[in-house]
């Protein structure tokens, strides 16, 4: 079962931004912040207070923002999304449609709604 985000990406979303976001949410877990901990325990399976490194913290953040995965965030940011695949496609570019498919395979299952991804 998939658990909804409860962050929205802003429209131009920055790589740097994020990492300083998981940073942040990791030294706030570490600080016991009550928010950061439920989020952290929202998204995480089990988190381990003295083990929780910023690898997790990551993948926390980006499951926030709806992502399985901070490759997945990533890839996103970077411009494998959905509107990329969907140009590609009509333009018949194969290899730049195999490229996002590589790096976001989840991309074939979904579809467009404005600017948001399904």
């Amino acid at each position: 079962m998939s658990i909804p985000p409860t962050r929205r990406l802003p429209r131009q979303p920055n790589l740097q931004q994020l990492r300083k976001q998981a940073k942040e949410l990791l030294e706030q877990y570490r600080a016991g912040e009550a928010s950061a901990v439920a989020e952290v325990c929202r998204f995480e399976h089990r988190p381990d207070p003295a083990a929780l490194a910023l690898s997790d913290a990551q993948r926390v953040l980006a499951r926030t923002y709806g992502y399985q995965s901070w490759p997945g965030l990533k890839a996103f940011v970077d411009g494998a999304n959905v509107a990329h695949l969907a140009e590609a496609v009509k333009a018949g570019e194969i290899a730049r449609v195999r490229a996002l498919l590589k790096a976001r395979p989840e991309l074939i299952g979904m579809d467009r709604a404005g600017d948001d991804e399904h």
